[in-house]
């Protein structure tokens, strides 16, 4: 006989049969045995041991490099590190307190032997495999210069909040992906994950009906995704273009001038819960600065519901952990409005259970249809579409 477990869904009880949850944590932690990054450092540190002259190199200087040089420090006790760069010229403007830069064609040219070299791009890897004896890819998902660590004790005490989730979704696409999303996140393994990538992320076949309203873009960081919105969308009213970082804030309104797209407005606000004042992270990486306690320099932040915008028909939220915040400062508008929603859900462990739910909290299971959508290279750009009902 079924046991049956009763999940409260903002006042509502549904019945869940408990072999469906038991199956669906079995069939990602029977495929989750070990992380493969773990094994790893333990194989590199041996190396170093027995080889204490080998030089490390890592591709970049932005969050891979920051997240992989802690890691390295931490689990192989490696304190040197060289840093390449591909682009000759940025050589001169990038700094690290952790090594030197050098460029890709001088670290070539001297054909390093004795040396490990780190990096997460496949592209890469594939074009110098033959030529760089020792590559590695050790992947993980990160926010704020720090990885998002997944552990099996985290997904299997939380197994009936994910699988609250995996039942939300209208198809079998999106079930597969957040299995093999968790998958990836525990061991390090993503071969399967980017069998599943798809193209066009935030603008595609489950946004292509919005017509006419507001477009609300939270994380416009240097207006491509503006730029994007407006080449795809058949016909809108508005752009309110949200960017906190003062350099990507130029880039966005010198975007919207250049391109002429005169509907669209730049604010240069972060967007969380309520109107403001908080701490932005300085994070090396451009593209990754984030709101955090207490630390950092202070931004203007704003909530979607001031706006008091009775036409917004899409949001998307790319804001680096600061998506909940966000969403509860749309509730009003979320509530009376329904519009459709592009959320990235992989800035922190817990995005794939507090983030669908709140909406469902908020609007109730009749209103949205939900998706999910990988759309990155590694652990990133993993992307929830509320769709509302009837409308994909």
């Amino acid at each position: 006989m079924n046991t049956f477990l009763f999940v409260n869904h903002g006042g509502s009880v549904d019945v869940v049969n408990s072999e469906d949850i038991l199956e669906f944590q079995t069939s990602v932690i029977k495929r989750a045995i070990t992380d493969k990054r773990i094994e790893m450092f333990k194989a590199i540190k041996g190396l170093i041991q027995n080889n204490p002259d080998i030089k490390v190199y890592i591709l970049g200087v932005k969050m891979y490099a920051i997240y992989m040089t802690m890691l390295l420090q931490k689990y192989c006790s490696i304190c040197e590190f060289t840093y390449v760069l591909e682009d000759i010229a940025e050589c001169k403007n990038k700094k690290i307190n952790t090594g030197e830069i050098i460029s890709l064609d001088e670290y070539l040219e001297n054909r390093i032997e004795n040396s490990m070299f780190f990096t997460d791009s496949d592209r890469f890897i594939q074009e110098y495999k033959d030529v760089i004896p020792s590559i590695y890819c050790i992947e993980y998902g990160y926010v704020n210069d720090k990885p998002v660590i997944w552990t099996k004790d985290i997904f299997e005490k939380n197994i009936e909040l994910f699988y609250e989730t995996y039942s939300l979704f209208s198809d079998n696409l999106s079930k597969t992906v957040m299995k093999e999303w968790i998958i990836a996140s525990l061991t390090g393994e993503v071969r399967h994950l980017r069998e599943l990538k798809t193209d066009n992320q935030y603008f595609n076949e489950l946004t292509s009906n919005i017509n006419g309203g507001t477009y609300v873009d939270c994380g416009a960081y240097d207006g491509d995704t503006v730029s994007q919105y407006v080449g795809f969308a058949k016909n809108y009213d508005s752009i309110v273009a949200f960017e906190p970082d003062e350099e990507n804030y130029d880039k966005l309104v010198h975007r919207i001038k250049k391109e002429k797209i005169i509907k669209a407005s730049a604010i240069k606000s972060g967007v969380y819960f309520r109107y403001g004042k908080v701490f932005f992270n300085n994070s090396k990486d451009e593209t990754a600065r984030c709101i955090v306690e207490n630390t950092g320099e202070s931004i203007e932040v704003c909530a979607i519901d001031s706006l008091h915008d009775d036409n917004i028909k899409f949001i998307k939220m790319d804001i680096e952990g600061s998506e909940m915040d966000a969403l509860r400062g749309a509730r009003n508008t979320i509530r009376r409005l329904k519009p459709t929603l592009a959320v990235c859900v992989y800035h922190k462990v817990d995005d794939l259970i507090t983030i669908p739910q709140y909406i469902i909290d908020l609007v109730g299971k009749e209103c949205y249809d939900f998706y999910l959508r990988y759309h990155g290279r590694s652990l990133t750009e993993l992307v929830l579409y509320g769709v509302p009902r009837g409308f994909a």
